[in-house]
């Protein structure tokens, strides 16, 4: 028959590390699936792929020990309890990335009068420990006036909060209510290094 007795896995995503890539995938429907196989090589050909890792019954999966900056196509297949086994699922290609770990500001905001939006708008970039920006990163970037700068009780307005897009949050409306010199702001995400 041209339709394997059990259906491909779905939804495959990546979430990628330096020399990782974390893999999960949606349950497949039958009732007797036993388990998922893992497939994964770094040619864009598809199928057949290099590795095959039996994963157990379980819809995620990490893949270890990869060279950072590489490119993997992994796909999952399924298979029953009498050892039929699905086709493979949609291929996702990943590349091994650094963390984020630290954040800079690549432009400064600027040409702002109390109320009034800054002229130059804040531009904050996510980056590695070596310094290269972790296109991969799509971490919230908060940013807020620093403590003891500026007026006192100063408050920052419109969207403070901006979700990096390819490693960079950039605001669009960003106003101090207070006028004042010597104000500093900081951009602070989770467990990134502020900037």
């Amino acid at each position: 028959s041209s339709t394997p007795p059990v259906s491909s896995p779905t939804n495959l995503a990546a979430q990628t590390g330096p020399t990782t890539i974390a893999l999960s995938w949606s349950a497949n429907p039958e009732s007797d699936i036993a388990g998922y196989k893992v497939h994964y090589d770094t040619d864009a050909a598809g199928y057949p792929y290099a590795n095959s890792t039996d994963v157990g019954n379980v819809t995620s999966h990490t893949l270890t020990g990869l060279n950072t900056g590489a490119t993997y196509y992994t796909a999952v297949s399924a298979y029953d309890l009498d050892g039929n086994e699905s086709w493979v699922s949609s291929d996702v290609a990943a590349t091994a990335q650094s963390t984020p770990t630290n954040m800079v500001f690549s432009t400064q905001p600027s040409g702002a009068t109390a109320g009034s939006d800054f002229a130059v708008q804040p531009v904050v970039v996510i980056k590695d420990l070596e310094g290269n920006t972790v296109t991969s990163a799509t971490d919230p970037v908060t940013v807020t006036i620093t403590s003891g700068t500026g007026a006192s009780g100063a408050s920052l307005a419109a969207t403070a909060t901006v979700s990096a897009v390819n490693g960079v949050a950039t605001f669009t409306d960003l106003r101090i209510d207070k006028a004042s010199t010597g104000y500093t702001l900081t951009a602070s995400s989770g467990s990134l290094t502020s900037a």
